[in-house]
């Protein structure tokens, strides 16, 4: 948290040249970065200096990224980080059915123009971009506009996290933190949830100024499971979902699209991130009290760790990894396998008898 800027941003990547991936924030997970922490540590001390710096990230996506209606968008494909998922397609008038082009910039004709833009007319200053957008908004600046279900879930829950965490020693703090969170929530289920599709959705700001939906379902609708106020039926779908081997529940799971949509591409090719290949998602179920399902996830999870090490992503059918291998998210693993008390007493993992050690070498 010492890469804190001013106004709250967490750049996504602090070592990075300027101008790069210290311009623009990625995946609020702070929170529970903070929670896992303390829970292994019970230092109350360290709790009471970091609290407020991660208040003042969320407060920075709320004061920059909220155009009015209590969610927030995203002005870049890279503030969400799944960058070429098929959930945006839509927004940038393409409809490619599977892998059709030889890369993203292909694929989306606009990118490398809007990246241009961002970078020569705002230095990639996100911030100074959407102050722009909310003041006297262009047609230019209009390109990319998203409200992203991940991204709203894990800043609306990120206030109940943090709630969580303040309420050890400020009860004050800690009810404007659910306040916060309670606020973020009610704008989710009342904009993105789609009671025909029976899912949560992303929408987006299109070229004519009016707001839209995607019907397209990828990873991104799973997100919701965070949530604190899903009703049981609600839940139950977004479960479903997650369990029905004709969309997520694969042999390596989840898939990052549905099975069921055209353009699932369980392969990684041409550089198009996140377009079916399988990374991890298990907080939701646990919080979902889905424990039983978490497990089998993980278990299968290991099981391609084990055979083709730790890489960026899997391929959802056959568990080959692509992308950068030892990718440190990936290493959320072993995070895991603790919390599902799979780890026991020699250091073995349960669910097929190697070891946690076993599966760092096989990277």
């Amino acid at each position: 948290m010492n890469s804190l800027t001013s106004d709250g941003m967490v750049p996504e990547e602090i070592t990075w040249p300027a101008g790069s991936g210290n311009a623009w924030s990625q995946m609020p997970t702070i929170p529970w970065a903070l929670q896992a922490i303390y829970n292994e540590a019970n230092d109350v001390s360290f709790l009471k200096e970091q609290a407020p710096k991660v208040a003042a990230y969320l407060d920075w996506w709320r004061t920059t990224h909220d155009l009015g209606d209590g969610l927030v968008v995203i002005v870049h494909p890279w503030e969400v980080g799944i960058v070429a998922s098929p959930a945006f397609d839509a927004l940038w008038h393409t409809s490619p059915s599977g892998v059709a082009a030889v890369d993203f910039a292909t694929l989306y004709l606009k990118f490398p123009e809007l990246k241009s833009y961002y970078s020569s007319s705002w230095s990639n200053n996100f911030t100074a971009v959407l102050a722009q957008m909310r003041a006297a908004s262009s047609l230019t600046a209009d390109w990319f506009v998203v409200q992203d279900i991940a991204i709203n879930t894990l800043v609306a829950v990120g206030w109940a996290v943090l709630g969580d965490l303040v309420a050890e020693y400020d009860t004050a703090t800690a009810k404007m933190y659910y306040a916060k969170n309670e606020a973020h929530e009610a704008a989710i289920v009342k904009r993105m949830w789609d009671s025909s599709l029976k899912r949560f959705v992303t929408t987006y700001k299109d070229q004519d100024g009016t707001w839209q939906s995607t019907s397209l379902q990828t990873v991104q609708s799973l997100f919701p499971l965070l949530l604190r106020s899903l009703s049981a039926a609600q839940r139950a779908a977004i479960v479903a979902d997650v369990t029905d081997e004709a969309k997520f529940w694969t042999e390596y799971p989840f898939p990052s699209v549905s099975k069921a949509e055209d353009t699932y591409t369980p392969k990684y090719v041409y550089n198009l991130l996140w377009r079916g290949p399988s990374w991890g998602f298990t907080k939701g179920l646990l919080y979902s009290g889905e424990d039983a399902v978490a497990s089998t996830a993980v278990d299968r999870w290991s099981n391609a760790i084990n055979a083709s090490g730790v890489w960026e992503m899997w391929n959802p059918e056959t568990g080959v990894g692509y992308g950068a291998e030892g990718l440190g998210m990936s290493a959320t693993f072993v995070d895991a396998l603790y919390r599902l008390g799979k780890i026991d007493s020699t250091n073995e993992y349960a669910g097929n008898g190697i070891t946690v050690d076993d599966l760092w070498a096989s990277g």
